[in-house]
């Protein structure tokens, strides 16, 4: 058994990279069998506005006449013009500019390449012309709540994609390490309308590291429809990032130093570039993190006046997190592409210092002398590794109006924890060791997952989605309980344990989308949950569970004009518990608290209603009611013997209502922009039995975040960010406010980009709060997190964007008369 749980993660790997190699060949089968119909005269004419540098041009005004009508658009800041489906095989097309010499043209159509145009300045160009856009810069479409950062490229210099995010209204980017999407923290990130199928750890290191200068806008769906590779009850993150038509290669090096209670360097290198019809993104990161938290308790009984006083302070140094990422694109034609992600990731923890706890116990309420002291020394030793590959196939036929996607990925997981924990007592001068122990945790998850999704345009705008998506999943763990007693330290099989857990879910979907009238649009859906799961203990079965859920979707958008839109959203979804919530492990804090998972967990059921008021396209009002049946969360049990038990149970429901006000205003010329959000919040937790603890609370909360230019002609750049949560408005919840202010000042220089950032100068992420409990017990419980730091970062940019235009064409020439 303990062979099953300490086989090379690697050796895996690379036995079931294999499958890359079958999913590949029959990709290419595919598309040589679609090839016929990806190659037709009426698919979508592109076009490239370039300058005599051969710069993209944003802004130039395109018109197409076709045998039919007259068309016209305006290119983006790829430069990029397109045209759905043109009736024409010798097409008009007219160019206009400000500043630049209008250009009158035929040109014969071509199903497969772009067509680049190449217009001049205007001799007699006007000296100075100041554009104010007019796009909004978070606006509403749909099930999307869109932020725009095109034009806000100064504040992107030097950022991560992680930076943006915290800069981004209705998103909280929570404890530096938590993505939250109003209020829901289980959130799916996609970068150009592909998942990211990376464990939440290292997604975000890797967002951390990703360079945010190519980022056009941020794309938010608290509810998704059903056609979204997604599980029911997660939230989506899109990140649309700037696509080049031109060859080109660009990278940068990010190097930073952190202070907090420890020093913490980091470094990363980024790459990505575009030849022909390949494009690449690599980046490869190493970083050193290291934090201090404090945790105190104060436990009184009402009734004995028994209490006791512990704080436990944890000295999380000496992490080490590498991480390396590649992701690979490669356009068959202008009807197929073909992508890879592959990913790899080790962190490596071994801290030089003891995690140490001090209680005080008091066996009188009023005494101000202990009857006794106890310590806890703990040393936590932690290594592990994942590694994953994600295949994506996407083919466009019959003139557009079929769209297939297939994706298929694997990730694989494994973590090896090792703590050594000693529990003492001094009493009458004398210590006593209650507990000197060693837990080791094995654990390793694979993971394989796969989405069909096929779309086919009816007519006009009315598009029929189905296909499935679905995933497997093995998580095995290995708890090995350690005594030491005198003749060495014992296996203690009451408290060691095998756990093997398996969850195979898939997800069938139907989905229907489309304008029912020139105002009002719906998208409708459902997904059809088939769930396998089942869980062992010491190899016999706890549970074994088949369901069958339907999760219906429901967006309706009213575009009351062009500026006020109203949407709906509603959706019924499953919430199944995070694999380490399920692993059957106990933590000792003290000799009589102690924290435990609890492997009998089951789903929750979630309802949610939404409703959105986009006003002037500027004001984004959004009210939320959700409610969870069978919820779970944490709740603490006050055992005989002044014991204290935390551990997840299932509630009867509970209940969040929020409501939320976010908008992004420019002032001064724009050179401040202000992204506010104002937000009340209510949450309701019902137990199902006596002994849980009911309880309500209201609080109000505001986020908010400021870009200034300080001086546009020596770029320098101040960005201020900052939440805060009140306290309890309402209720019996007794908890305390909490928040946090960051401010960086930033500076260009060249091809460098610094940065100094101040974060919670003010150390108000302090959590406080009075633990609910129906029982005569009175206990609070504080966090003091680490979040005061100062961190410099250094951005060097290298290449800066190199084109290679020039000798891409001189090998497509080669190629040509080579016969290619």
């Amino acid at each position: 058994m303990f062979n099953l749980y300490t086989e090379s993660l690697f050796g895996e790997v690379k036995q079931f990279f294999r499958i890359i190699c079958i999913f590949q060949a029959a990709v290419m089968m595919l598309f040589t069998y679609f090839s016929a119909h990806a190659q037709n005269k009426h698919s979508t004419l592109t076009i490239q506005v370039l300058d005599s540098a051969y710069n993209p041009i944003a802004g130039i005004f395109v018109q197409l006449n076709d045998s039919t009508k007259a068309r016209w658009a305006v290119s983006d800041s790829s430069g990029i013009v397109s045209f759905n489906q043109p009736n024409c095989t010798y097409c008009h097309l007219q160019l206009r500019g400000v500043g630049y010499m209008s250009m009158d043209t035929f040109v014969q159509r071509r199903s497969l390449d772009t067509l680049a145009f190449t217009i001049r300045q205007a001799i007699h160009s006007l000296k100075e012309v100041e554009i104010r856009s007019a796009q909004p810069r978070i606006s509403s479409r749909n099930e999307k709540i869109i932020f725009s950062w095109e034009q806000l490229a100064q504040f992107k210099k030097g950022e991560t994609v992680w930076d943006l995010l915290s800069m981004t209204p209705l998103i909280h980017t929570e404890s530096n390490n938590q993505l939250k999407v109003l209020n829901n923290p289980n959130v799916v990130v996609f970068i150009n309308g592909k998942r990211q199928n990376m464990p939440n750890t290292e997604l975000i290191n890797y967002l951390k590291n990703l360079p945010a200068d190519r980022i056009i806008q941020i794309e938010i769906i608290p509810i998704p429809p059903a056609n979204y590779q997604v599980e029911p009850g997660q939230a989506v993150l899109n990140v649309v990032l700037k696509k080049e038509l031109q060859d080109y290669l660009g990278g940068n090096m990010n190097i930073s130093a952190l202070q907090n209670s420890y020093f913490n360097p980091s470094a990363s290198i980024h790459l990505q570039g575009k030849v022909g019809k390949f494009s690449f993104i690599n980046s490869e990161y190493l970083n050193y993190t290291s934090e201090k938290e404090k945790f105190t308790e104060d436990y009184q009984e009402i009734q004995t006046g028994y209490r006791f006083a512990q704080n436990l302070t944890r000295y999380r140094n000496n992490w080490r997190i590498i991480g390396s990422s590649l992701y690979l694109n490669f356009d068959i034609d202008s009807q197929q592409s073909l992508s890879s992600a592959l990913f790899l990731d080790n962190m490596n923890s071994h801290p030089t210092r003891e995690e140490l706890g001090k209680v005080m116990y008091f066996s009188n309420g009023a005494s101000q002398v202990p009857d006794s002291i106890g310590n806890t020394y703990s040393l936590p030793l932690e290594d592990w590794k994942d590694a994953g590959y994600t295949i994506d196939y996407s083919l466009k036929a019959f003139k557009n109006k079929l769209q297939l996607n297939a994706e298929i990925g694997q990730i694989y997981y494994k973590d090896r924890n090792r703590q050594t924990t000693r529990i003492e007592s001094l009493k009458t001068g004398k210590y006593d060791t209650l507990y000197d122990f060693v837990q080791s945790v094995n654990q390793r998850i694979r993971n394989t997952n796969f989405y069909f999704k096929a779309d086919y345009t009816l007519f006009k705008d009315k598009t029929l989605s189905l296909g499935i998506n679905g995933y497997l999943t093995v998580n095995d763990n290995l708890v090995d309980w350690e005594n030491d007693t005198p003749s060495g330290y014992v296996k203690d099989s009451s408290l060691s344990n095998t756990y093997h857990y398996v969850e195979n879910n898939f997800y069938p979907f139907l989905n229907f989308s489309g304008s029912l009238s020139p105002k009002i649009s719906i998208s409708a859906g459902v997904k059809y949950e088939i769930a396998r799961n089942d869980g062992k203990l010491n190899d016999a079965y706890i549970f074994k569970r088949n369901q069958h859920t339907w999760i219906p979707t429901l967006i309706l958008d009213y575009q009351i004009n062009s500026n006020n839109q109203i949407t709906y959203s509603f959706t019924s979804s499953k919430v199944w518990p995070s694999f380490w919530e399920l692993n059957p492990i106990r933590m000792y804090s003290s000799a009589n608290d102690y924290v435990e998972e609890n492997p009998y967990l089951k789903s929750a059921k979630q309802d949610e209603h939404m409703l959105r008021y986009s006003f002037h396209q500027k004001h984004q009002f959004i009210f939320d009611y959700k409610i969870t049946h069978d919820d779970y969360s944490q709740y603490v049990f006050f055992r005989p013997g002044h014991i204290i038990n935390i551990t997840r149970v299932n509630f009867d429901y509970t209940r969040n209502i929020s409501f939320l006000y976010a908008n992004s205003l420019a002032v001064m010329h724009q050179h401040v922009v202000l992204n506010p959000q104002l937000g009340l919040v209510y949450n309701q937790i019902k137990g199902n039995d006596s002994i849980y603890a009911d309880y309500h609370k209201l609080s109000a909360m505001v986020q908010f975040s400021a870009q200034i230019v300080l001086s546009e002609a020596k770029n320098w750049n101040c960005i201020v960010n900052g939440f805060y949560f009140s306290p309890s408005l309402s209720g019996i919840y007794d908890a305390k406010s909490f928040g946090s202010l960051g401010v960086e000042m930033k500076k260009s220089v060249k091809k460098w980009d610094l940065g100094l950032l101040v974060q919670d100068p003010f150390k108000l992420g302090t959590l406080s709060a009075r633990v609910l409990t129906n029982q005569p017990v009175n206990m609070y419980v504080r966090t003091y997190y680490d979040n005061f730091y100062i961190r410099l970062r250094a951005v060097f940019h290298f290449w800066q964007n190199m084109s290679i235009t020039e000798k891409s064409m001189e090998n497509q020439s080669i190629l040509q008369r080579l016969g290619h």
